[in-house]
């Protein structure tokens, strides 16, 4: 069992780190040649592996979402244990849907930013495709390292 806890928490964060980071990095440095896929209101405002000062404790922004990937690892890694759904879905759908709402609802209010983005709706769907990455990711390394198990049916 912590086998398969600290396998959801270290996919957690190498999801963060090689597929949210990397698809920020993607869409804000290469934009230009993406434009034919999504509209430029889709594009991030920033970079990613960003290490300025975020949040109420002050930690590096790399940082706290890796902190964040590591606690949604968990519940994704749990999530593909015990649900039926195919793990690249559920991993996207964690990502996309739970983790968009929960960091425009709970999490803006610790940084004092309006809640839903002030209902900018570009926000909300450059922000999903980025945790759905994560999630996606995430739930391929979950598979990769042999941590889904498959139910017969």
């Amino acid at each position: 069992m912590w086998k398969v806890l600290a396998g959801g928490v270290i996919c957690g964060i190498v999801g963060v780190l090689v597929f949210r980071q990397g698809l920020t990095t993607v869409m804000f440095h290469h934009f230009d040649l993406l434009q034919w896929l999504l509209p430029a209101a889709l594009r991030p405002v920033a970079t990613g592996y960003v290490l300025s000062l975020t949040g109420p404790f002050g930690t590096p922004q790399l940082i706290h979402l890796c902190f964040w990937g590591a606690v949604w690892g968990l519940v994704l890694v749990g999530l593909l244990r015990l649900g039926n759904l195919p793990d690249l879905l559920t991993g996207f759908l964690l990502g996309a849907v739970v983790c968009t709402y929960v960091g425009f609802t709970l999490e803006v209010g610790t940084r004092g930013m309006p809640f839903w983005t002030g209902g900018y709706m570009p926000a909300w769907i450059s922000v999903a495709l980025i945790n759905g990455a994560w999630g996606w990711g995430s739930a391929g390394l979950m598979r990769a390292a042999g941590l889904v198990v498959r139910r017969r049916r």
